[in-house]
């Protein structure tokens, strides 16, 4: 996923609810409004927690992100968030 890629997701995508797993670890699955705020979860619980799976549910279906594309996918909305 390139960085305009995971921009256009966050563009289209930030505003539907989404669903974290944290694999093989004692965080539990979490259940957030909107993508963004999932991400924001993310960064924070990241410092400790290996990066999670990360599951966009839209009208066509879910969609699963991790690994570098959910990196690419976290940096995009730090950007977007440090923009006045």
């Amino acid at each position: 996923m390139t960085t305009e890629e995971a921009t256009e997701i966050l563009g289209v995508q930030g505003s539907l609810p989404c669903t974290i797993h944290f694999w093989g670890t004692d965080t539990p699955s979490r259940n957030f409004d909107t993508v963004h705020d999932g991400l924001n979860f993310i960064t924070e619980a990241g410092k400790q927690e290996p990066l999670p799976d990360l599951h966009i549910h839209g009208n066509q279906g879910d969609i699963a992100v991790n690994g570098p594309d959910l990196e690419k996918l976290i940096a995009a909305a730090s950007a977007i968030r440090s923009v006045p």
